[in-house]
This record gives C-alpha cells, sequence and structure tokens, in this order.
C-alpha cells in the first residue's frame, strides 16, 4: 500500500449497502456545511460513484438522463477551441481512465463558491467495474487514493466526500481504500441492522491493513428515519446500545422520522437549504448538531468554534439575489431543474 502525503486532504467515504437510508444527502448535507463561507468554510469536493447519480442531479443543472443513465452536462468552462482533445463533460469515472476529471461547480440550489463535484455517469462507472478482474486492484482499488494524492487536488480542497452506491463492489472498495474516515447512516430495519456487521468487516478489513501512519477513523454510525413510536425501531437501538462493539461507534444525534433525511430530497427539505430553514424547526436543529460532531472529527482544531456555529442570514438573502439576477439573465430556452428557496419549501419533511 502506498504512503499518504502529508498534505493528502480529509477524505470521508459515506457508505452503506443498502439504498435509501440517506446516504446521498447526508453526503450534500455535509458539503454544505462544511463549504459554506457562513460556516465552517472549507474547499470541498464531492465526488459522485452511485449509478442512481442522485447527487450530481440535486447538485448540477443539465444532468442529462436516458435509457442509458445520466450523463453529466457540458462544463461551464469547457472551450471546444481550445480544449481540442476533450468533449467538455467530465465525471467521477474519468479518474479511472485518464481522462479529464475536472470538477464541476455546484449550482443548486445556488452557487456555493467552495463547493464543487465531479458527477457521476452511470455508463463509465459500469465500465471502470467491468474491467478484466487482474487489473481491479491496481486500476481501481488503488487508482483513487493515487487521483486525490495528486498536487492539483491537494493544493485545492480541504475535504474530499465521496457517496457510493449501495452494494459491495470495486468502486465502493477504492472509496474506502482512499478514506481517511468513514461514516455509515443506518435505519432501523432488519436488512440495514444485519448488513451493518459486513459493513464495519469492510473497514476493519481495510484498517488491518493500512500502516499507521495511514488510519482510517470511523467517524460513527447515524440513526436515521427513527421513530420511537414503533416497537421494532425501539428494539433495534436498543440491541445496537448493547452491542459492545457497535455502541461506541454511535453517534448520539437521532434523526426522527419528523426530521429525516432521503435520498429522495427533490420533495420535501433539500439538504442544500436545510441551514437555512427558520431556527425553530428540529430538522435544522438537529442537522446542524449532527454536521457539527461529524465535522469536529474530521478537523478536530475546529471543535471548539463547531458548537457555536450558525448560519448568517445576510448569506442567504446574498445568494437568493445571485440567484434572482443569474435565472433573469438566462436564456428561456435554457433546460435547468428549478430548486426551492428556504422560504418556498414544503416543511413537512417527505420520507
Amino acid at each position: 500500500m502506498e504512503p499518504q502525503s502529508a498534505r493528502y486532504p480529509v477524505v470521508l467515504t459515506v457508505a452503506q449497502q443498502k439504498g435509501g437510508v440517506g446516504k446521498t444527502t447526508l453526503a450534500r448535507l455535509l458539503a454544505v456545511y462544511a463549504s459554506r463561507e457562513d460556516l465552517l468554510g472549507k474547499r470541498v469536493l464531492l465526488i459522485d460513484f452511485d449509478y442512481q447519480a442522485s447527487l450530481s442531479k440535486l447538485s448540477l443543472n443539465g444532468m442529462k438522463v436516458d435509457d442509458y443513465g445520466a450523463e453529466p452536462p457540458i462544463h461551464p468552462e469547457y472551450d471546444p477551441e481550445e480544449d481540442v482533445e476533450w468533449n467538455g463533460r467530465s465525471s467521477s469515472a474519468d479518474i479511472f481512465f485518464d481522462g479529464f476529471a475536472v470538477p464541476y461547480p455546484v449550482e443548486l440550489p445556488y452557487p456555493i463558491e467552495n463547493l464543487q463535484i465531479l458527477p457521476a455517469h452511470k455508463a463509465g462507472l459500469q465500465r471502470v467495474e467491468e474491467q478484466d478482474r487482474t487489473k481491479l486492484r491496481e486500476m481501481v482499488i488503488n487508482r483513487l487514493h493515487a487521483f486525490l494524492s495528486d498536487e492539483d487536488v491537494c493544493d485545492n480542497f480541504d475535504l474530499v466526500i465521496i457517496d457510493t452506491g449501495p452494494k459491495d463492489s470495486p468502486l465502493v472498495r477504492a472509496a474506502i481504500r482512499a478514506a481517511t474516515h468513514m461514516v455509515i447512516p443506518l435505519t432501523m430495519e432488519a436488512q440495514c441492522i444485519d448488513g451493518l456487521s459486513e459493513m464495519l468487516g469492510l473497514w476493519r478489513l481495510e484498517l488491518s491493513a493500512r500502516p499507521q501512519n495511514r488510519p482510517l477513523d470511523m467517524v460513527g454510525l447515524v440513526i436515521n428515519h427513527f421513530d420511537a413510536r414503533y416497537s421494532t425501531h425501539n428494539a433495534y437501538l436498543s440491541q445496537l446500545n448493547s452491542d459492545e462493539r457497535i455502541s461506541p461507534l454511535l453517534i448520539d444525534t437521532i434523526l426522527p422520522r419528523r426530521a429525516a433525511v432521503t435520498d429522495r430530497d427533490t420533495k420535501g427539505t433539500p439538504a442544500a437549504v436545510t441551514f437555512d430553514l427558520p431556527r425553530s424547526m428540529d430538522i435544522r436543529a438537529r442537522s446542524l448538531e449532527l454536521c457539527a460532531k461529524i465535522c469536529s472529527v474530521l478537523f478536530p482544531e475546529e471543535a471548539e468554534r463547531l458548537k457555536t456555529l450558525e448560519p448568517d442570514d445576510a448569506y442567504l438573502l446574498a445568494n437568493r439575489e445571485r440567484k434572482a439576477g443569474r435565472e433573469a439573465s438566462a436564456d428561456e430556452s435554457s433546460v435547468g431543474v428549478e430548486a426551492p428557496t428556504a422560504d418556498a419549501v414544503d416543511t413537512g419533511v417527505q420520507v
């Protein structure tokens, strides 16, 4: 295993082998919290390794979706006259094929200066995983770590957050191999609880293979979609708390059903505007608390500041004005996805 540069960024992999547990939205929530100038203010890169490309579609205008899956839009900085060897599209799959892995600025629901994304491209990611098995370890599992060790990445990003697909795959193994930290969201359902030991097994397997100077810290397990009215939810939570191997890993900020984050946040409250909701709302308070706890592990030097960090209303107003100006000047024929602003969002979170 290659040594790790001292300048290597903090890399957080959000992983879970079951879908629908809030993995994608947790990645996005953390990215927004960590990058917004009125919050943590770090330079953040999102990497989408999920074929469904939910993270990409929620972050970019113009994601093309057809029978072959999602395809990224033309990059805003693409110049066909100067970039003669590039078709103007970039995706996370390009990391593995020596292509143009050029991050896009996140656009939705409003631009965040410090936040960029390498979007998913289903056909490209499938091609990555269909490589000859003898090439997988070198080409896939180790390649992502080498990419993130590149000087350009280290110079431009403080934090990389990787959203993975809902199954064990070479791309998931690559995301774990490249990570400095992991977080696992879970719901109180049999399939999710039963698969937790396997997910923790992947973490422990990777941890045991690493040299001491390349730790892989488990930030914790995020319990999402919890409903105290369900006896099964209470039983599973009690089971986790009584397991001496698992209980130390549980993050004590639990997201109940009424404030749950979901992978389908196109309905209800989008993760990116959660922090702009009224201070009285439960989802806002719990999301801030959860992100502060996770980011204090990622950046321990910021732990004290994170305890009192609050979104700035002036930041939201400035972004709304910038978004309104951009929309007013946009060509009427342009294709885009309209994202709700904080004052237009349905605050009854859909689950």
